[in-house]
């Protein structure tokens, strides 16, 4: 029964695999908005037809590390109060007696645990934030960031954020009881995706990887949308950072040496703020890795704090891939929560023989089904380990699963057909949630959570980046946007190209 189901899903799914109708548009330049020592702000300029009321920009910082996070405090102290402003409006809404408790709980999270794992070149990044912003007006910039930073890092249950929250801190010092039921319901329910394909599966063999940010839309950070090229003076590598000036760091990215990084929920029950915030840990192995075996030993020497998936893809292993007949590691998701990571590698026997039992009693159906030169995520996991701390339904008819099996269907789509940049796009756009029922719609379509979609060609150093759009009744899903083709080639570098700079 269970494979006539699975096949009458499948038949019905692949009719409209092809149907979401993805589009792309490339960038026409880059209008230098703002400079201080040899970084600098730009704007994005894009076709008028782009649909982008407030175009991305791309903020190119290098030098040292304080010089780095002194010029994005003072080039975008505006930007990032805003920003925070929106955030803040957005969970508090009527409550606003309530921002001082709240702030007093992100600030105490961030002091004495989070920024403790915190490497000394990022806390030099975030003094030098702190100075630039001052001197800009914005004495409480700095602040604001590293709040995102546990905002961020929070788990997506209600009930796991109040307990996680509460656990460790004292409630008779700093209150409580009234903000964490508020953030409780304001932040539960984030749902992400993340995939790579490589190999036999694409043209030229090179490998794409994508994700889905699946959030809260709508809240009004994404007026400050960006792209932040870093390109350090003391050895880290360069790296490009997707998202929004609040988070300074990656949601997404991709480095110089072709490594890609993505995160996903995954709720478990062994969790703690006592370990490297996930935003700039994957910055850190932007940096510092190279391939996949230096990326992993940069993983396995650092902690993990609450229950996350993780992909890191590499470039350079997919070239080797193709050169030394098929023998290279592509890509790993990592299955974590506190104190312990699962390693998964494409068609994995732990995905395939992964079994829900449901409670009445019926027979077990499979709900893992990996791939050959493929390997997905979205807010679940298989590993045993981390299956037996999952905290939600592992049944299939979750929506975790449904959008698991949206990617699986249009693999099996695409199965005979090399895949290019246009047909991932296609299958990270159908991933990104627009809604229930509505993976394959994106006509008039304002429902859902995809506030950020991307989908990296790290062997071309190019990458294809969409965001939420306008607001209200008009906001749009960003898998519903255009996605926007940026080529990083002759941005990772400590000089901008300024051919592509426009007056």
């Amino acid at each position: 029964m269970e494979c006539v189901l699975v096949l009458v899903l499948f038949l019905c799914l692949c009719v409209h695999c092809s149907a979401l109708n993805v589009s792309t548009v490339n960038v026409t330049g880059y209008k230098q908005a703002g400079s201080y020592l040899n970084s600098s702000v730009y704007v994005v300029d894009l076709p008028s037809d782009s649909g982008y009321v407030h175009p991305p920009m791309l903020v190119h910082l290098t030098g040292s590390r304080h010089d780095m996070g002194y010029a994005y405090g003072y080039l975008l102290s505006s930007e990032i109060k805003e920003s925070y402003q929106y955030m803040l409006s957005w969970i508090l809404r009527k409550l606003t007696f309530l921002q001082p408790e709240l702030e007093a709980i992100l600030d105490y999270h961030w002091n004495h645990h989070l920024s403790k794992s915190v490497p000394p070149v990022y806390q030099a990044e975030l003094a030098g934030l702190a100075e630039g912003a001052s001197k800009n007006g914005c004495s409480l910039c700095a602040q604001y960031i590293t709040r995102a930073y546990v905002l961020a890092n929070l788990p997506s249950d209600g009930k796991d954020i109040v307990k996680l929250l509460s656990g460790q801190y004292n409630s008779s010092t700093l209150g409580g009881p009234h903000v964490l039921p508020l953030l409780a319901r304001r932040l539960s329910g984030f749902m992400c995706s993340m995939l790579g394909v490589w190999g036999s599966r694409t043209q030229g063999g090179k490998l794409f990887s994508s994700r889905n940010l699946d959030w809260k839309k709508d809240t009004g950070i994404n007026k400050h949308k960006m792209v932040l090229v870093t390109v350090p003076d003391d050895g880290g590598l360069p790296s490009a950072s997707l998202g929004f000036v609040l988070i300074y760091g990656p949601l997404a990215g991709l480095s110089e040496s072709g490594l890609t990084v993505t995160e996903a929920n995954l709720e478990e029950n062994w969790e703690s703020l006592d370990g490297f915030p996930w935003v700039l840990r994957l910055r850190f192995i932007m940096e510092y890795a190279t391939d996949m075996t230096s990326a992993r030993k940069l993983w396995e020497s650092t902690n993990n704090t609450v229950g996350f998936n993780h992909m890191i893809s590499s470039g350079k292993d997919a070239t080797d891939y193709i050169n030394n007949g098929g023998h290279s590691i592509v890509a790993l998701v990592m299955e974590t929560m506190y104190g312990y990571t699962a390693y998964f590698h494409d068609n994995d026997p732990r995905e395939s023989d992964a079994l829900y039992t449901p409670q009445d009693g019926a027979l077990p159906v499979h709900i893992g089904y990996p791939l050959h030169e493929a390997l997905w995520r979205t807010n679940h996991g298989y590993d045993p380990v981390i299956r037996a701390h999952f905290q939600w339904s592992q049944s299939p008819s979750t929506w975790s699963n449904t959008r698991y099996m949206d990617i699986y269907n249009a693999l099996q789509y695409y199965a005979n057909k090399k895949m290019g940049p246009l047909e991932v796009i296609n299958i990270t756009a159908i991933a990104g949630d627009k809604g229930h029922s509505h993976a394959y719609q994106c006509q008039d379509n304002n429902n859902g959570t995809n506030i950020l979609s991307s989908v990296f060609q790290p062997q071309d150093k190019t990458m294809y980046v969409a965001w939420e759009r306008s607001s209200g009744v008009n906001w749009r899903p960003a898998a519903c946007s255009k996605y926007i083709n940026f080529n990083l080639t002759n941005w990772f570098n400590p000089k901008p190209p300024m051919n592509l700079v426009t007056n």
